[in-house]
């Protein structure tokens, strides 16, 4: 297996498809983190997001990035399609990872928040980041040519399918706030005194 998974990286690598979504990511934290400090876990929270399109980048990119003639003679030498596509996700799986840990490690060793984190935070934040670029991972290979089935219309619906996910969460914070703001005003009572 860790054969297949060096050839795949070294394929990747070589097709450069890999530095847009690097650069987006690691440049984006890096301007984020110019204004110091920071609080903890809304800055990771805002990392993870980043991360969870990002990876739906990286393996929308990563996916189809062998021709389509190649893939079957690649899944032949690997033994069975089970282990080519399996190098494949553990491939992004260890990339998202390493920009995971980027993500969580800097800006707490480079002094970056208001206060050291907990380990609990350290926890939570690194299981965030891993989480959210497994499930960007795995929704934006629904959209790639094998698994949408029109390389034309797979990246209009990849991108219709966040932005829509977008709003509703969205929609649904602006609501969940509206309604504890609501349910605070009633819940105050103005007391007056009496004479």
């Amino acid at each position: 297996m860790l054969p297949l998974i060096g050839y795949h990286l070294a394929y990747y690598t070589r097709s450069y498809r890999y530095v847009a979504p690097v650069i987006a990511y690691v440049g984006f934290l890096l301007f984020i983190y110019t204004l110091t400090p920071n609080p903890v876990m809304e800055s990771y929270a805002f990392s993870a997001v980043w991360l969870f399109v990002v990876s739906a980048w990286i393996a929308f990119g990563f996916a189809d990035l062998e021709p389509g003639a190649q893939q079957p003679v690649t899944a032949l030498h690997a033994g069975s399609a089970n282990n080519y596509h399996l190098s494949k996700l553990l491939l992004m799986t260890f990339v998202g990872l390493l920009l995971a840990l980027f993500a969580v490690l800097y800006p707490a060793l480079a002094g970056k928040f208001e206060r050291a984190p907990a380990a609990g935070e350290w926890i939570a934040a690194l299981f965030a980041h891993a989480g959210l670029f497994v499930l960007g991972m795995g929704i934006s290979l629904w959209f790639t040519e094998r698994g949408f089935g029109k390389s034309q219309a797979s990246l209009p619906a990849l991108m219709a399918f966040s932005c829509c996910r977008s709003l509703r969460a969205q929609r649904s914070s602006v609501f969940m706030l509206v309604r504890a703001a609501y349910a605070g005003c009633c819940r105050r009572r103005v007391s007056y005194p009496r004479s």
